[in-house]
């Protein structure tokens, strides 16, 4: 999250593990954001993550995006470049009829 900040996304929070808690979920409902966008490490591990927390906000009926990154990069080290790509190109996450459903989260 620092490293969002020093590039200017100042709504940024990180979960600080690879998922996020029922707090989490809760504070990320009360805000009630236009769009989360999920950006992971770009290894099966990230995926997997942004996978699971993307499920869980769609299923709280909060807007989900996932971001990905180019494989082997994590935020911490990627571009400015990098990240606003990344950022640009998020790929929604939707739910029809009470089934999960992710539109394409994985480069390619």
């Amino acid at each position: 999250a620092i490293r969002m900040w020093g590039l200017g996304y100042e709504h940024t929070l990180a979960t600080l593990g690879a998922h996020l808690t029922e707090l989490q979920l809760s504070l990320v409902q009360r805000l009630r954001p236009r769009i989360v966008v999920l950006l992971r490490d770009a290894d099966n591990a990230g995926r997997a993550a942004a996978i699971t927390e993307a499920r869980e906000l769609a299923s709280a009926m909060v807007p989900v995006s996932i971001a990905n990154l180019a494989p082997g990069f994590d935020p911490g080290l990627a571009s400015a470049v990098e990240i606003q790509r990344a950022l640009a190109t998020a790929r929604p996450v939707e739910l029809d009829y009470g089934v999960e459903s992710l539109k394409e989260v994985q480069n390619g």
